[in-house]
């Protein structure tokens, strides 16, 4: 009896399309903590009246096809910038040499990735092509790596065959012993954890001759938010949230190796929700969710990644 093929190895590359659906080669890759990327058919039954002598249902078709699912890998100051690009935008590189400031600001247009994954022991691949960020994570909480998870809504999948070898970058982790802060119209102390989550809502756009989507296009709102869980030491927040005060929320972490930084900048952002329930006896925390505004001349959100890489999306 053949051996169960094991998860142990699975990695993700990633190359950037020049144009929507038409694959390219993989330039980077990723060490995989999870993946559910995955084609699959969505059947329906045929609407007729003569189906079997039992009621039983004979016959289907094909309603759609779905490429959809989600990476979640650990995030670093090196290796991640293709993901960034993808999931705002765009990017941008200031520096004529190290360091150099990597900038991922939003943009109206989304580019698009062909991604590989690498299925474990099995040594085999599945090549997704036409995938674009429909929303992504970013968390870090005390003890833990940085996770960056991004959930993608792609075009097809070929078939699954032999897997190459994959090229790691060495990039350094983002941790949560790294020198964070944050700032929103004055220090926020003692942040125990911190979720940052980009929503660009994206949808399928189904049309006549396929039964897979066209590029999918943005269907409502964009928003970017930061839930954040801190101790309990003053009531800053709390007065800014009721005073529906509008200001800056800027976070940021530096690495151990030098000039590895990185900067999370909500624009014009409020604290739209607040929570310091008493439920115990132990050290009391206080939630804040931060939502980020746009304004007449920038965009509410954007990345900026410090580190000694000319390139902002290298492996």
């Amino acid at each position: 009896m053949a051996v169960p093929y094991s998860g142990r190895g699975t990695a993700i590359g990633l190359g950037a399309e020049s144009t929507w659906g038409t694959a390219v080669s993989r330039t980077n890759w990723l060490k995989a903590e999870s993946v559910t990327l995955n084609e699959k058919v969505v059947t329906g039954d045929v609407p007729h009246l003569v189906h079997g002598d039992e009621g039983d249902i004979r016959d289907s078709y094909c309603e759609r096809t779905e490429v959809t699912g989600r990476i979640v890998v650990e995030l670093r100051y090196d290796g991640c910038g293709m993901l960034l690009a993808a999931a705002l935008g765009g990017s941008s590189t200031a520096g004529t040499g190290s360091p150099y400031t990597h900038t991922y600001a939003l943009s109206a247009t989304l580019g698009s990735l062909t991604i590989e994954v690498k299925r474990g022991t099995s040594g085999n691949s599945q090549v997704f092509e036409g995938c674009k960020v429909t929303s992504f994570e970013i968390a870090v909480s005390t003890g833990q790596v940085a996770k960056l998870t991004v959930d993608f809504i792609g075009q097809t999948s070929a078939a699954r065959s032999s897997t190459g070898t994959p090229s790691f970058g060495t990039g350094e982790f983002i941790e949560h012993k790294d020198a964070w802060s944050a700032s929103w119209g004055g220090t926020v102390a003692g942040v125990r954890s911190l979720t940052i989550r980009g929503n660009n809502n994206l949808a399928r756009v189904d049309e006549l001759g396929s039964a897979a989507t066209q590029e999918p296009e943005i269907g409502s709102f964009r928003r970017f938010t930061c839930d954040m869980e801190r101790s309990y030491r003053d009531d800053t927040q709390y007065a800014a949230h009721k005073a529906e005060t509008q200001q800056d929320l800027t976070i940021t972490c530096t690495g151990d190796v030098s000039p590895n930084a990185g900067t999370f900048l909500f624009r014009n952002a409020k604290a739209t929700d607040v929570n310091s329930d008493i439920s115990d006896f132990g050290v009391l925390t206080e939630s804040l969710t931060f939502t980020g505004y746009a304004d007449a001349s920038d965009p509410s959100f954007e990345i900026a990644i410090v580190n000694g890489t000319a390139s902002a999306i290298a492996n």
